[in-house]
């Protein structure tokens, strides 16, 4: 690296830490300078991982609000602030879509247990990020009013995926009974999401 490439480097991580320690002191206008200049290259970033400009821009001000927020035990790790937050930013796109997959996996349990919502007509998750987020809180509401031994089992069958010996195992009760519990939780359910139901074969 030259000389003058390496005076650059120097300021730029000068000109960092300052922003770090102004913002940790609860400077605002230090802040603002951070916000303007980072949240155009980490909203394309998070772009690039979660496929939608809305949603990355949401999880960027997440990211960035939360500095603030926490300002004064915040203490950027990983060199440079710019590394930090480009890091902080892939993370929380990351756990986003662990969480989407996670909570599509646990509908998709509940379906392939059988969740017919009429006569030819099964439950499926919407496409779009708006209709999913209509099922999962739909499918959350559901289970949440649940009887408190059914939905126990219904959690154990369908967020954690254990098969019905292992349910009525965890539980201490006969598998008669786990099966009894989680078809209550199935109708329960079914009835709750029956605004998502599709036309066609199951």
């Amino acid at each position: 690296m030259s000389v003058p490439a390496i005076s650059a480097s120097l300021a730029l991580v000068s000109a960092e830490n300052d922003l770090v320690v102004r913002i940790r002191a609860g400077d605002e206008q230090a802040f603002e300078v951070m916000y303007l200049e980072y949240y155009p290259p980490l909203c394309a970033f998070v772009v690039s991982l979660v496929g939608a400009r809305d949603l990355a821009e949401e999880l960027v001000q997440d990211v960035l609000c939360r500095v603030w927020e926490l300002r004064r035990q915040w203490h950027p790790a990983g060199g440079t602030l710019r590394g930090y937050l480009f890091a902080a930013a892939r993370n929380r796109a990351l756990n986003h879509i662990r969480r989407r997959r996670m909570e599509a996996d646990v509908a998709q349990i509940a379906i392939r247990d059988a969740l017919p919502l009429g006569a030819g007509q099964r439950t499926s998750i919407p496409d779009t990020d708006a209709e999913r987020a209509d099922f999962m809180r739909a499918f959350g509401q559901a289970i949440a009013e649940l009887p408190p031994r059914c939905r126990e089992a219904c959690l154990l069958r369908w967020r954690h995926g254990l098969t019905y010996p292992e349910t009525a195992a965890a539980m201490g009760v006969t598998v008669k009974a786990a099966e009894a519990l989680l078809t209550r939780g199935l109708k329960s359910v079914r009835g709750a999401l029956g605004a998502f139901a599709l036309d066609g074969p199951p």
